[in-house]
């Protein structure tokens, strides 16, 4: 029972160590010089966003609350 133990414990320690690995990583390099999109830049990019809401969910972004339309911008982000 022991040996099982130190295999999980040695596995978990690894998924650590890689995930920190990738907090450290430096940016990422994206095509044409582009920048990579942030959680704050819902003004700059709100023509794309509005355009994601209405052919994607059926959404006007003028009918979200900010507080939804940030959320939702959010995940925006992560699936851009």
């Amino acid at each position: 029972m022991g040996r099982e133990d130190d295999h999980r414990t040695k596995r978990r320690k690894h998924s650590r160590d890689s995930e920190r690995s990738g907090e450290r990583s430096e940016k990422r390099h994206l095509p044409f010089g582009a920048e990579e999109l942030k959680n704050d830049d819902m003004e700059s990019y709100r023509g794309p966003f509005e355009k994601y809401l209405l052919d994607r969910k059926q959404i006007k972004l003028e009918d979200l609350s900010s507080t939804e339309a940030y959320a939702r911008f959010k995940s925006f982000v992560h699936k851009w």
